[in-house]
């Protein structure tokens, strides 16, 4: 899709041309005091920024840019999620898409790019769904959906409905009777019911209202910001969604109906998922006036699949605890003080952490210095080291890392 389309869509006149200096001096002020609040003291999270000018442009020039990287990459990384999706298309070629929480449909398109992509792409009827508490942000959305992507497939349409989504009920026009074929929330579930006490079992409820109205092969796509507090809400309620008959694709290795180990390893710590970006403009420009990194991304975003009958695991060919360990790489690299840099490595069991001296040069040549967040790793006949009860690995010349 063309970029340009986010800058004719804030003016609203059909000028696409790249901001003024003037322009992006407005917007970049608007722009931090957006970030400040979304991140920092988070007096703006669910508090109506959408409908707010200033903080409107901010948000659909350089957020919706993130949002739309952030799920384009964990579609592209989920195990055969566009094959799925085209599968649950059915005989009749029609797709469904339903976006709560959408704002100005970010999250949407990033999934109608995705399947413009494929070879089927053309075949389909789809029709998408968004809905908000925002008329305005949905209004855009629409206008921007309807200019990408109307030529994509054999027809497009988009229907959009203003809701408080926190009083949406199973008699909505838009969920009774209803199959979709991809549901997403991004960025809106820490938004609901944040100031109630058992805010979490409130998601739960709206999530499982939410997957009834799936249909067998469809996916969800749940993203949140990667700070503690949102980070960890969403790890602790995947265990009650795969229990509920969903498979994790992305980013887990084993769609477990265990517990997170990341949410046992202590209150601080969490799970994210991080990639290198470089933003286009007005975004790049726009992060420079606000004094904000975009060299990366980072997010907690997990996609899920359903399928009939209940939920199957992943079969893994996971090693045992004595010859090593396969995996997710879920951290940075760590120095420690004794100069060893430590990488946790996440089986969907548990978490351990391998190491090796800095600069180590069989470490090297094994590969060990070329892990990186995110990557799918076997690291086998390790070095026992750390205690008997919590074990951990280091690089020697018996090791084998194995990157996919």
């Amino acid at each position: 899709m063309r970029w340009t389309c986010l800058i004719s869509a804030w003016r609203q006149n059909g000028d696409s041309r790249p901001l003024s200096k003037k322009e992006l001096s407005s917007v970049g002020t608007a722009l931090l005091k957006l970030q400040r609040g979304l991140t920092g003291d988070r007096n703006l999270a669910g508090g109506g920024y959408m409908d707010e000018g200033s903080l409107f442009g901010s948000y659909l020039l350089y957020y919706w840019p993130v949002t739309f990287r952030q799920i384009s990459y964990a579609i592209a990384r989920s195990e055969d999620s566009l094959e799925s999706l085209v599968k649950s298309a059915g005989s009749d070629k029609k797709f469904e898409i339903l976006d709560v929480g959408s704002g100005p449909a970010p999250a949407t398109a990033a999934i109608l790019e995705s399947l413009s992509n494929i070879a089927a792409a053309p075949e389909l009827a789809v029709t998408s769904t968004l809905v908000d508490s925002g008329k305005s942000a949905l209004k855009t959305g629409s206008s921007i959906l309807r200019e990408s992507f109307s030529k994509s497939f054999s027809s497009f349409d988009c229907k959009t409905f203003a809701k408080n989504l926190e009083g949406i009920t199973e008699k909505e026009d838009f969920l009774e009777g209803k199959k979709y074929n991809a549901i997403v929330l991004s960025h809106v579930l820490n938004e609901l019911w944040k100031n109630s006490q058992d805010a979490q079992k409130k998601r739960l409820d709206f999530l499982e209202k939410l997957i009834s109205r799936l249909g067998d092969g469809g996916i969800l796509i749940i993203n949140e910001p990667a700070v503690l507090e949102s980070s960890r809400n969403l790890l602790s309620l995947k265990e009650p969604l795969v229990k509920s008959g969903l498979s994790v694709i992305f980013p887990c290795v084993k769609s477990s109906s265990e517990a997170c180990p990341a949410l046992a390893a202590g209150e601080k710590q969490t799970c994210h998922t991080e990639s290198p970006w470089l933003p286009l403009e007005p975004a790049d420009s726009l992060a420079k006036i606000a004094g904000l990194d975009r060299s990366s991304f980072k997010m907690t975003c997990f996609i899920f699949i359903k399928s009939s009958g209940k939920s199957k695991e992943k079969n893994e060919d996971h090693v045992t605890a004595a010859s090593g360990i396969s995996g997710l790489v879920v951290s940075d690299g760590m120095l420690n003080k004794a100069g060893r840099l430590r990488f946790v490595i996440c089986d969907g069991q548990k978490r351990v952490t391998v190491s090796a001296k800095k600069g180590d040069p069989m470490a090297a040549e094994k590969g060990f210095f070329k892990l990186t967040r995110g990557k799918k790793v076997s690291v086998l006949n390790p070095e026992i080291r750390g205690e008997k009860d919590n074990p951990s690995f280091g690089i020697q010349a018996e090791s084998k890392i194995v990157i996919s």
